[in-house]
This record gives structure tokens, sequence and C-alpha cells, in this order.
């Protein structure tokens, strides 16, 4: 057996599984036979495939988008029309992914449909029109009825706050406390969701999606602190920030959730960066950026095979 075909064979019990038609016993056994064959060395090849994929669903939304701004297209009128086009990715991404269940064109259409109603809740928002609010629906749907597979949930995962924030503001009006902190809720129920839902089903998209979510939650800090808190110096919300991503870091370091560390970690290293240039100047930040630089690349030579030769 391939380590594709291994991997098919998984993502199917994971769906039994899920849907109650596999016991939990049967599943373990198919993780233990399967698991490091379809996860073995085609794993970057898979990784960079389904990356691809991705890259070539947004480049599609955001082709549509830009032609509209091209065309001259109105504001109100553009939103409907991203709405349109994206109900016609998405109803062909749905017929496609009924014919297969490995990624493909279907879940590129899908990722596209996500990023043209983005566009839409973007150029509606603050009218309490209909498409912001109907764009920030599709997010949800999409992640659990494509939850077992990774580019969908994930693509998913990180439209989900930007729409979350455009309807938020839509409804709520933008300068408004209530926005901020309805947007920051529902940031940071998202990501305990992703956590406890990968944890159940053993989701293949656990790492990108915790990681995607990571770095959402800290756009929710920032808003909350500067909006809701009403700090008003950019140290403290660089330090609110940093408290948070502190939390998530130490949460996935117990849990063994890689994604969450990495994203987490990545967001606390950013912070750490803005916070010296803020505190110490370019100077102070300068030779953050060398230490930083020499920490990473000591320990990259030190897990390098060339590093024992």
């Amino acid at each position: 057996m391939t380590p594709a075909e291994a991997a098919v064979v998984l993502r199917e019990a994971r769906r039994w599984a899920s849907e109650g038609l596999l016991p939990r016993e049967s599943l373990a056994t198919v993780e233990a036979r399967y698991g490091a064959m379809a996860d073995g060395t085609s794993a970057g090849g898979r990784s960079g495939a389904i990356a691809l994929l991705g890259l070539g669903g947004a480049l599609l939304g955001a082709a549509v988008i830009g032609l509209f701004v091209v065309l001259g297209v109105s504001l109100g009128l553009r939103a409907y029309a991203l709405i349109a086009s994206a109900a016609g990715w998405l109803a062909a991404g749905m017929v496609m992914a009924r014919r297969s269940t490995t990624e493909g064109l279907a879940d590129a259409l899908l990722v596209a449909a996500l990023v043209d109603v983005i566009g839409a809740g973007a150029a509606s928002m603050g009218e309490r029109s209909i498409p912001a609010l109907a764009a920030s629906l599709l997010s949800p749907f999409l992640f659990w009825w494509f939850r077992d597979r990774r580019l969908v949930p994930t693509a998913a995962g990180f439209a989900f706050y930007p729409l979350t924030a455009i309807a938020a503001a839509t409804v709520l009006s933008s300068t408004s406390r209530l926005a901020a902190a309805v947007y920051a809720i529902a940031g940071g129920a998202w990501l305990v969701a992703a956590l406890i839902l990968g944890k159940a089903l053993r989701s293949p998209w656990r790492n990108e999606v915790l990681a995607t979510a990571s770095l959402g939650v800290a756009t929710c800090a920032v808003a909350f602190s500067s909006v809701v808190l009403s700090m008003t110096s950019s140290r403290k919300v660089e330090l609110a920030v940093g408290v948070t991503m502190g939390v998530l870091f130490a949460t996935g370091l117990v849990a063994r959730e890689k994604g969450l560390i990495f994203g987490a970690g990545l967001v606390l290293v950013i912070d750490a960066l803005v916070f010296a240039f803020d505190l110490g100047g370019y100077l102070t930040g300068v030779i953050l950026l060398v230490l930083l630089a020499g920490a990473i690349l000591w320990r990259a030579a030190r897990r390098s095979p060339a590093a024992s030769v």
C-alpha cells in the first residue's frame, strides 16, 4: 500500500468514527497500522501540493475581486457580485468534492469562495447589509462539512477571524466596545472548539488550524485591549498580546499541540521584536534581531544531519 492509499484509508476511518460507524477501538487499530505509512516520506510532498492548491484558490478569488475593482463596480453592487461569485465557486466545489475524498481542484474552488466572501463582507461593512452577515456563516459551514480534510478546514479557520470581525463591526458598529468584545470572545471560542474537536476526531488539520487560530487570537487580543480596555499605550497592548500568547504557548506544551506551540511562539517572537523596538529604539531592536537569528541558526545547525558528520 502506498502512503497516499494509507492516507485515504485513515481519512475514511476517521470519517466513519466521527459518524459512529466505526468503534473508537477499531479506529485506534487503523491509526496504529497505517498512521506511520500515511505520514511517512510523502508527507512533505502532500503538504506542498495542498499549499499550492490553497494558493491557487486564493488567487482565483482575488482575481475576481480585482476584476470588479478594475471595472469600477460600486461597493454596494460589488458586495452582491462577490457573493454571487462565491456562490458559484461554492456550488462547483461542493459538486466536485463529492467525487473525491482527497484534496484537489474542488478544495481550491472552496478557498476561492472564502476569499470572495471576505471581499464581499469588506465591501459592505458598516451598511448592515446581507453580504456581510451571509459571509460570516460560510466559514463554520465549510469547516464542519469538510472536517476530514486539511486544506478547507485550514482556510475556513483562517477566514473565520476577518469574517467575524466584519460581521461584528457591521451589526454592532465598527467603533463600539461591544463589537470588539464579541469579536474577541468569538475568536477565543473558535480556538477552544478547534482544540477540543481536533483532539476528539484526531483530525488531520489540527496543526494548521491551531496555528492560524493563534494568529487570529492575537488580533482579538489587540482589539480587546485597545478598544474594550481602552489601552492607549502601544506597549501595554503589546504586553497584553504577549501574555495572551504566553498562555496559548503554555497550553500547547501541556496539550502537546504542535500547531498551538508554533502559532503562539511565532506571535511571541514578533511581539517581542515590536516591543523591543518600541521600548529601546532601533538599536535594541536590531540587537534582539541578531540574537534571535543567532539562536535560530545555532539550533538549526544542531538539528541538521550534516552537523553530526
